[in-house]
């Protein structure tokens, strides 16, 4: 399997996730060919070399890759799309850096060599969804055709923290969901999630689709408890000169039992603290 990990700018935290999601997959080498980075900061990851290949992105590059609509996210499929061609053949695995390996790996390599895509879980049917966002969204798309495939009411969201492609298809899954994404940006679809469901029905379309919480875990809604767990272990390995060898042996000691990867946060729990933050802001 082909690793890929897509990073930006230099909020420290972002890196940290990562390298441990790195360290994670490293602890079992024997299904791992290639760890790939593309980042604009390639300083945070000189630490991993020569476990790594980091790839420099540019704000050239980047703004190439957003498309004729500068939708962000666009970047994710390009991604996948690049480390597809240079490991034509073989299976990739892109993952969000708020994820970590913590099941034996091997199942999910035999299912890619059997053709099998995953993405981390089924979030259910877009057109049953409750949320404004993804509720508008239906309403833009119901009964319309992007990328030649008619919106169907039982078609499903898949979670994006984890895109695992067997990269059997000559670039055609790719290239699908490319043209959806596209394609719903020039009709001018809310674009907080087409990337999103782009790719779930792209491979969808052309593998079928499996979850693949079972093997990778995607702590996207905990990530303040997360966030503070990981400084403390990589500030261990810092002030303790852990070399490689070590950094693996505690990252396959490393207990996770009671740290959630799932936190419901109530949208007014959110809003009274904001509220409360603008009346009584701190002072220095």
């Amino acid at each position: 399997m082909n690793l890929l990990y897509l990073t930006f700018g230099n909020d420290p935290a972002i890196h940290v996730q990562a390298a441990f999601s790195i360290y994670s997959f490293l602890a079992q080498p024997q299904t791992i060919n290639s760890v790939n980075i593309i980042t604009d900061t390639p300083a945070f990851y000189k630490h991993l070399l020569p476990h790594v290949n980091i790839m420099i992105v540019t704000e050239k590059e980047l703004s190439e890759w957003k498309g004729k609509y500068q939708f962000f996210w666009r970047i994710k499929i390009i991604a996948i799309q690049k480390i597809c061609q240079l490991y034509s053949g073989q299976p990739v695995v892109y993952l969000d850096t708020d994820t970590f390996l913590f099941a034996d790996v091997l199942a999910l390599q035999r299912s890619l060599q059997k053709g099998h895509a995953f993405m981390h879980e089924n979030e259910g049917v877009l057109s049953g969804k409750k949320t404004k966002t993804e509720k508008k969204m239906w309403l833009q798309i119901a009964d319309k055709k992007f990328g030649n495939i008619w919106m169907q009411p039982e078609d499903c969201m898949w979670n994006a923290g984890v895109i695992a492609i067997p990269n059997t298809a000559d670039g055609n899954d790719c290239q699908l969901a490319l043209a959806i994404c596209d394609e719903m940006c020039a009709a001018g679809i809310t674009k907080r999630l087409i990337e999103q469901y782009s790719l779930s029905l792209a491979l969808q379309n052309t593998y079928g689709l499996v979850p693949a919480k079972d093997v990778i875990a995607h702590y996207w809604s905990a990530k303040e408890m997360w966030n503070k767990r990981l400084n403390d272990f990589f500030m261990q390995a810092y002030f303790g000169q852990w070399n490689f060898e070590k950094i693996i042996k505690e990252i396959q000691l490393f207990d996770a039992s009671n740290l959630p990867v799932f936190q419901r946060v109530k949208n007014t729990n959110l809003r009274l603290k904001r509220m409360v933050d603008s009346i009584f802001p701190n002072k220095n």
